[in-house]
């Protein structure tokens, strides 16, 4: 059965049809140049359970008809809820139909891919404040800053998460929720998260957002693959930890002292001590 029946997806009507033309439109230019002869495939659906599954099952369902054989086929999945979305560490992600930007998509880096948890974080910084230029948004761009490992904060309180998983040889599947237009969050949300709205007073439209977000993510995979310090120095300014003194916390144990870089394997003190990347984590300001 074609997987598009078999998963029964519902169009998106909270998402005009204008609005999914401009979504695939965004997305093709961005990933055309990266398919292997192969067309771009962009779902824009009503509910799902979970965008980051059903990219999962739509290029396990491309394997099964190539005899198992990795297409290339760069996907993505929006949609305008999800039932049982979900962030780093199994946490639950909450996801309002109404205010809320969810998205998973498929990529096979011609980067170091140690370099996505950084990339994805600064690309949707550059959107959203981009966004809220174009709007006219009184906002100091400094309020917005990344969390360790690939989070946003807008001062302190998360805005966006990000989930990057494996998926086959060389192929990663990346998660992102944004906190758009909602106005109210969970009782156990409300002191710890925050939407464009709450921050701004303003009402983003959310479609142009999301446009805007995957344009962005084009630009530093482009960048990445010809100059990836240059997106390690950006997102050391987005997390804004450089010089400052922090608590490194690895394997249940909490290490203070003044951070003097990050690179792709290791956050490293001043005073020498280094801590492997995948094994922080958090990483944080000592005050907090």
């Amino acid at each position: 059965m074609p997987l598009d029946r078999q998963r029964c997806y519902r169009p998106a009507v909270n998402y005009a049809p204008v609005e999914v033309s401009r979504i695939r439109t965004a997305w093709e230019s961005v990933a055309s140049g990266r398919a292997r002869g192969v067309a771009p495939r962009c779902f824009v659906v009503e509910t799902t359970t979970s965008t980051q599954d059903d990219v999962k099952a739509h290029l396990d369902a491309e394997a099964e008809t190539t005899g198992g054989k990795q297409a290339g086929t760069p996907v993505l999945v929006v949609a305008a809820a999800q039932t049982q979305a979900r962030g780093t560490r199994g946490r639950v992600w909450d996801h309002d139909a109404q205010g809320d930007i969810g998205m998973s998509f498929s990529i096979e880096p011609d980067f170091d891919p140690r370099l996505l948890p950084m990339l994805i974080p600064v690309a949707i910084r550059l959107a959203l404040v981009e966004s809220m230029r174009e709007q006219g948004a009184d906002f100091e761009p400094d309020r917005l800053r990344a969390k360790w490992p690939n989070d946003l904060l807008v001062d302190g309180a998360k805005l966006a998460g990000i989930l990057i998983e494996s998926h086959g040889t060389g192929r990663w599947i990346v998660g992102i929720g944004i906190n758009v237009g909602r106005r109210t969050f969970p009782y156990e949300l409300d002191a710890i998260a925050t939407s464009l709205m709450k921050a701004t007073g303003i009402d983003f439209d959310r479609c142009s957002l999301l446009c805007n977000v995957i344009v962005w993510i084009g630009r530093l995979i482009q960048r990445a693959a010809t100059s990836p310090d240059a997106i390690l120095t950006l997102y050391e300014s987005a997390l804004d930890l450089v010089g400052r003194e922090v608590d490194v916390r690895v394997r249940d144990r909490s290490h203070a002292g003044r951070l003097a870089r990050i690179d792709l394997t290791h956050a490293t003190f001043e005073d020498g001590r280094r801590f492997a990347c995948g094994e922080i984590e958090s990483l944080s300001c000592a005050k907090e």
